[in-house]
């Protein structure tokens, strides 16, 4: 099936991705899943709406890299102002600038190994893996030669390289403090 195929068969339901030509149910998620997920759709959203950054966007939109690359449905994806163009209808046609992917039982070795490469390959900027289970943070850019270098956060804050003054704690991500407060931390509000 070809990814046109795929974007246009009413029959294939929602939660799928389009690997190989073949259509991909994705897993079940857990509930830390789903909260991490929604926390980070959340907060992204307003930080990058608020200061006119981009768009956020989430499952199960999805991306198409390009080429004979899958079509992912990243569980959070931000875009800058000036790519906004890249999206379609039904998909981004190409690379997100920052692709988060928040691990469950199960989903790790897609995350970890198969989306690695694949977002790699394809050109996204950044991408975080949040493991909620386990409350491990990965951040990775890509070099120069398009490998992603992991970045160390010692001090347990990471700053965004393509969301404009986005600094993380870390310890957000599995504590999720009122958004209310993390935005004020982030400099929104009065």
């Amino acid at each position: 099936m070809t990814y046109e195929e795929y974007l246009n068969a009413p029959e294939i339901p929602e939660h799928t991705e389009w690997v190989n030509g073949r259509v991909v149910p994705m897993m079940s998620v857990s509930r830390k899943h789903t909260e991490l997920a929604n926390y980070l759709q959340s907060v992204l959203k307003v930080y990058a709406e608020s200061r006119e950054l981009g768009r956020v966007v989430w499952e199960p939109f999805n991306m198409k890299l390009g080429g004979s690359l899958a079509g992912r449905s990243p569980d959070v994806l931000f875009v800058r102002t000036e790519r906004l163009g890249l999206f379609r209808d039904q998909f981004l046609d190409g690379a997100a600038d920052l692709v988060v992917e928040v691990i469950s039982p199960g989903t790790e070795r897609i995350d970890r190994r198969e989306k690695f490469a694949e977002y790699q390959v394809g050109g996204v900027p950044e991408y975080w893996i949040l493991d909620p289970h386990h409350e491990v943070a990965e951040f990775y850019l890509l070099d120069a030669a398009g490998v992603y270098q992991g970045v160390a956060t010692p001090d347990g804050e990471f700053t965004s390289t393509v969301v404009d003054g986005l600094k993380v704690r870390i310890e957000w991500f599995w504590t999720l403090p009122r958004i209310d407060k993390v935005l004020l931390e982030l400099g929104l509000g009065p």
